[in-house]
């Protein structure tokens, strides 16, 4: 019995010997394992990088470099540090046993191999003679917006862009080559994966890879005079070989306007009115009593003067804030000879102006494969409806009433005419849905399908059909206000656009150690077809059903005198070629031979050259050691 308790308590003391030493030992290459690495990261040109990023790869332990370029991180000996900063090459070290490590970080060149768009092709980056400004797909998604080109803002060098209006789904108006026309339209063409889509744009920015702006007339000529006013090259995302992946992204977010309208408080206002009083007397010393007295306000006004009214129009025509949502789900996916995308998205928003509501579903998809080694096929799909609802114009509205007039009466009604003596309209009754009521309604289906053939290693045939198909209706309903004097009247418009376009591509390229050459000659033909006509009536049988009762109106029925039919075809060759030399030289020459059907007789055809030299000096030998 004594000799099994002495046995076990053998060995009871050796298994705790033995964990003791383990957990010593545990500790001891816990201790030396765990160490802190300082250091300093410098340029090339042996400057103090701040604000560096020094993180332990795989985690998100990180730190950063203090003024002076000194950082400080705790690590261990099996970690990798990853150095990095803004427009540098990245730099990867094992920690192993080192507690200081000073890094040199170079940089970025890798920028200047990349792929850019250009028309009707891809170009490297360091390689483009023309002005081309390019913003990659997750610039583009970050900026949530309705409109992909708002992305643009601040991205773009050289383009001027203006929101149209504040109003909900409003679009931009886009400068790049400056106004050149007082009567044409100075919109840029947007070439959505290859195909014109005309002068506005209303894809998803989820949807989107890249756009390039071509800028300059080297890079714009290949499109003809389609190009006069500059070129937005938009390319689509694809499909990826592997598993499928599954993307859902949502957001929620707050407009408000961004300041008043000047003179919209009384104060403003009367003090405006009196400025314009002195200036017409040329009598600054004027009193304002005087001032008010010379100019001619009506009874209404005096009125509102003496009894103090103020008026906050943008407070009873705006809301306080809108609001935009947008959810977007995508699928991709594909294998080693097909790939595919589907996605769909949703986007609203509610303006801060009363009434007004812009709604966007969007379906886009595409599909590519490879039949061998010389053949390929793919579709490219667009399906958008967008709905837009809104009353008149509300900043029209504010600046053209006085907010000395009073908006309600003594019981809370709405003042058909604050102002009787110019029978001013309160425009609370433009913006009320019961009174008011405007709706433009637009579907658009924008299809390609291409085929290509490997006819040698470095010759290729590419044709392109696209289909674009265009439905509008616009409609408006007015009811006269109780107070108003007037008859109910509707109209409706619609406009149906058929577009369809065949291109041909032939692709040369060959390169060596000091030579390289790029070849396109294409042809392309284009059929349009535009049908627009509309309608009115007055005295309509339905007052709450808006537009609807139109045909079984009992007053009087107009067509639309601008109702039109007009088809047109262009013909167009073009081609360019890009030669470079040791990748120093560069020469790029395009043309263009349009012909257009809606021209003159004699004047249907014109020619559209261009060419472009570079001279890339800091791949000459006498710069190797410039710091460039």
């Amino acid at each position: 019995m004594g000799f099994t308790n002495l046995n076990l308590l053998n060995r009871m003391s050796r298994t705790f010997l033995l964990i003791l030493f383990t957990c010593f030992l545990s500790f001891s290459l816990l201790a030396q394992a765990q160490n802190t690495v300082t250091g300093k990261i410098m340029d090339d040109a042996n400057e103090a990088l701040p604000g560096a990023t020094v993180t332990v790869k795989g985690t998100t332990t990180g730190s950063v470099t203090d003024l002076d370029g000194n950082y400080q991180i705790n690590t261990s000996s099996s970690d990798t540090l990853v150095f990095s900063f803004v427009g540098m090459a990245a730099q990867e070290i094992p920690v192993g046993n080192q507690t200081s490590i000073d890094v040199l970080l170079l940089p970025d060149n890798l920028n200047i191999d990349e792929i850019v768009v250009v028309g009707y092709g891809t170009m490297k980056k360091s390689d483009v003679t023309g002005a081309i400004v390019s913003v990659r797909g997750d610039d583009i998604a970050s900026v949530k917006s309705s409109n992909a080109l708002e992305a643009l803002q601040g991205k773009a060098a050289g383009v001027d862009m203006v929101r149209s209006s504040g109003r909900a789904g409003s679009g931009y108006d886009i400068l790049i080559r400056g106004s050149r026309s007082l009567n044409a339209t100075n919109r840029p063409i947007y070439i959505v994966d290859g195909i014109n889509y005309g002068s506005d744009i209303n894809i998803n920015p989820n949807d989107i890879e890249s756009i390039e702006i071509l800028k300059d007339a080297s890079t714009t000529a290949i499109y003809g005079s389609a190009g006069a006013n500059g070129v937005i090259l938009v390319t689509t995302k694809r499909g990826t070989s592997g598993q499928p992946k599954v993307a859902f992204n949502a957001y929620y977010g707050i407009t408000q306007p961004f300041g008043n309208q000047p003179y919209s408080r009384r104060e403003e206002y009367l003090q405006f009115q009196r400025d314009l009083a002195r200036v017409a007397a040329d009598d600054w010393e004027m009193s304002d009593s005087l001032a008010d007295s010379r100019r001619g306000y009506s009874q209404s006004m005096r009125e509102g003067i003496e009894n103090g009214t103020d008026t906050d129009w943008e407070g009873l025509l705006f809301e306080d804030q809108g609001s935009q949502q947008d959810y977007h789900l995508s699928i991709l996916g594909g294998s080693e000879t097909t790939n595919y995308n589907l996605s769909i998205n949703y986007f609203n928003e509610d303006g801060y102006v009363a009434k007004e509501n812009f709604d966007r579903y969007t379906i886009r998809g595409n599909v590519e494969t490879d039949i061998g080694k010389r053949f390929s096929f793919g579709l490219n799909t667009i399906l958008s409806t967008v709905i837009n609802e809104r009353g008149e114009n509300p900043v029209s509205d504010v600046v053209q009433i006085p907010p000395i007039l009073p908006a309600l009466d003594s019981l809370g009604r709405v003042l058909a005419h604050p102002d009787p003596s110019d029978q001013t309209t309160n425009p609370l009754t433009d913006h009320d849905i019961n009174y008011r009521r405007v709706q433009r309604r637009s579907t658009r289906v924008f299809a390609s399908v291409f085929g290509k053939v490997n006819i040698l290693e470095n010759l290729s045939f590419q044709t392109t059909f696209n289909g674009d198909l265009r439905f509008r209706t616009n409609n408006d309903f007015k009811k006269p206000h109780e107070d108003i004097v007037g008859l109910d009247e509707a109209g409706a418009s619609f406009a149906n656009n058929y577009g369809l376009t065949w291109t041909n591509l032939l692709n040369y390229n060959y390169s060596n150690a000091n030579h390289a050459v790029s070849a396109t000659l294409g042809a392309e033909i284009r059929f349009g077809r535009s049908e627009d006509f509309g309608f009115r009536a007055q005295t309509l049988a339905l007052l709450d059903s808006w537009w609807w009762p139109i045909p079984s109106a009992s007053g009087e029925k107009t067509i639309d005198q601008g109702r039109t039919l007009v088809e047109t075809q262009l013909a167009s060759y073009f081609g360019r070629v890009h030669y470079a030399f040791q990748s120093k030289y560069l020469f790029t020459g395009s043309f263009r031979y349009d012909g257009a059907s809606q021209l003159a007789e004699g004047h249907k055809w014109d020619f559209f050259p261009s060419a472009a030299v570079g001279w890339r000096i800091s791949e000459e030998d006498f710069m190797a050691n410039a710091n460039v």
